[in-house]
C-alpha cells in the first residue's frame, strides 16, 4: 500500500504541471500572438512553485522506496535513472522561474528559455509516467 505513495504524488504534480503550462500558454498567446487573453501571472507563479516542489519531493520519495523495498536504486527498468535527466530540467524551470519572477522585463530571452524548457520538462514527465506504469506493473502488480 505504501508503494503507491510516490505514484499518486507524480500523477498530481503532473496534473499541476499540466494546469501551469496552459496558464503559460495564455502568456504565449498574450504577448507573442497579439491575442486579447488575459495571463493569471501570480498564479502561474503559484502552481510553479507547487508543481516543482511536489516533483521534487515525489522524486526523493521515489528513490526512497525504491531502496527501501528493494535494497538499491537504480533497479526499476528506466525510469530511476530518467529522473537523473528530469531533475536538471527540473531545477532549470524553478530557477528560471524565479528569476522571471523577480524581474519583470518584457523583452527578457529569459522567457523563451523558460518555455522552452518547461515544454521539456513536461514531455520528459510525460514520459516518466509511461516508464513509471511499466515499473508499476512489473515490480508492484506482479504483471
Amino acid at each position: 500500500m505504501l508503494l503507491i505513495i510516490h505514484p499518486v504524488m507524480q500523477s498530481l504534480a503532473i496534473l499541476l504541471a499540466f494546469y501551469t503550462f496552459l496558464m503559460g500558454l495564455k502568456r504565449f498567446r498574450s504577448f507573442h500572438l497579439k491575442h486579447k487573453v488575459q495571463f493569471p501571472w501570480k498564479r502561474h507563479v503559484l502552481f510553479g512553485k507547487i508543481t516543482t516542489s511536489l516533483l521534487l519531493v515525489g522524486m526523493v520519495v521515489g528513490f526512497s522506496m525504491v531502496r527501501y523495498h528493494w535494497g538499491r536504486n537504480f533497479m526499476t527498468l528506466g525510469h530511476g535513472k530518467m529522473a537523473m535527466v528530469v531533475l536538471p530540467v527540473l531545477l532549470l524551470a524553478f530557477v528560471s522561474g524565479y528569476l522571471l519572477d523577480r524581474q519583470v522585463t518584457y523583452r527578457n530571452p529569459l522567457r523563451i528559455f523558460h518555455g522552452l524548457n518547461n515544454i521539456l520538462l513536461f514531455a520528459l514527465l510525460l514520459n516518466q509516467a509511461r516508464l513509471g506504469v511499466e515499473v508499476y506493473q512489473l515490480y508492484v502488480a506482479g504483471g
